[in-house]
């Protein structure tokens, strides 16, 4: 809506002049145009030339009355004023600038992936190696992990499957050595809570526990003397990681773990190697632990996607498990045998290439 009016016809007829003020007035700013002169020839002697264009409205003109108008331009709502930093959308909107990036780590509730470990158990009698059993372990990791109330309490609970062929490396109670194929399996629960501390705007500390259950599967070989075995181990973890996001799009962490034992056990089926003449025999094994550490490198994409490898390496160590006693009669006596699960340890380096989702 403008505003324009023509002024002043001064008396002199040669030298008066029309002095002609433009003002322009908008809805959101203030226009002044400078003074434009007019020769008085261009208008008839004695007359007034007077042009309003006032729309509707017939009081566009009251402010012109005084000496001095003032207008006043509201600012727009939700703009920072000139005294604010300019600030991204995220950081002007968080109160605390860490929590943009702590929130990365917890960006992808599902990932899914490849895992594959080099798996050596060992056996140890008297300090020496009893037997060995080793080889290339292949399978696949689900993770599903989210945040709690705050950006900083989370929970996550895994599953990851291994299994492949292996070579065994042992002898007989005859004292013969032998090579033999075999096949062993892994089977991991693990279920933790934890909670994720800001050492800096981009360094976080993520501490957690929870419990973890595992179980290590070698089945029956077509071999004499074969039989299965399956150990369990229950367990709580303790976790400590130290992460970094050094941008959006990268974030690199450092794990290591304690496994406190809780209970585990060996089950060897003697059954199926001597036709019933001995049970199965199921040795508790109280004194253990696992540990390990873990490089997690992962890059965020923008949709919500993302990669994550991880290498790995992973010990379990138990001591002499507490024998086991069976007995059995040939008709004229009674022959007692003690077995128990013998010192051993075992060893995964591994990496495993998960994807987020």
């Amino acid at each position: 809506m403008k505003i324009i009016v023509l002024i002043s016809l001064l008396s002199l007829p040669t030298m008066a002049q029309f002095e002609q003020e433009v003002i322009s007035t908008e809805t959101d700013d203030l226009e002044v145009v400078e003074f434009e002169e007019i020769s008085a020839s261009d208008v008839p002697q004695g007359e007034m030339v007077e042009e309003v264009n006032i729309g509707e409205e017939e009081d566009y003109l009251a402010p012109f009355e005084s000496e001095e108008t003032t207008t006043e331009v509201e600012p727009l709502k939700n703009e920072p004023s000139a005294s604010e930093p300019l600030m991204t959308r995220s950081s002007y909107q968080l109160s605390d600038p860490s929590l943009s990036r702590k929130s990365l780590l917890f960006r992808d509730k599902l990932k899914i992936g490849f895992d594959s470990a080099r798996w050596d158990y060992e056996e140890f009698v008297d300090g020496q190696t009893f037997m060995k059993d080793g080889g290339q372990l292949y399978g696949v990791k689900a993770t599903v992990e989210n945040n709690l109330s705050n950006e900083s309490a989370f929970w996550n609970l895994s599953i990851r499957y291994l299994a492949g062929k292996t070579l065994y490396e042992g002898g007989n109670t005859a004292g013969e050595k032998f090579n033999l194929d075999s096949r062993n399996s892994i089977t991991e629960f693990d279920s933790n809570i934890g909670y994720a501390f800001s050492l800096s705007s981009s360094t976080f500390f993520k501490p957690s526990v929870g419990l973890s259950y595992r179980i290590l599967s070698n089945p029956r070989n077509n071999y004499p003397g074969s039989y299965s075995r399956e150990a369990k181990y229950f367990t709580v973890p303790l976790k400590l990681e130290l992460a970094v996001v050094t941008s959006e799009s990268f974030l690199l962490s450092l794990g290591t773990n304690y496994h406190y034992l809780l209970q585990a056990s060996t089950e060897s089926k003697l059954s199926e190697t001597t036709g019933g003449v001995l049970g199965d025999i199921n040795n508790e094994q109280n004194k253990g632990k696992g540990y390990g550490a873990q490089l997690n490198f992962s890059w965020l994409f923008k949709q919500r996607n993302s990669i994550t490898f991880s290498p790995y390496y992973r010990v379990w160590d138990f001591e002499d498990s507490e024998s086991v006693l069976q007995s059995v009669t040939d008709g004229l006596s009674v022959i007692t045998y003690g077995f128990k699960e013998p010192k051993n340890k075992t060893q995964e380096v591994g990496a495993s290439l998960s994807f987020g989702f």
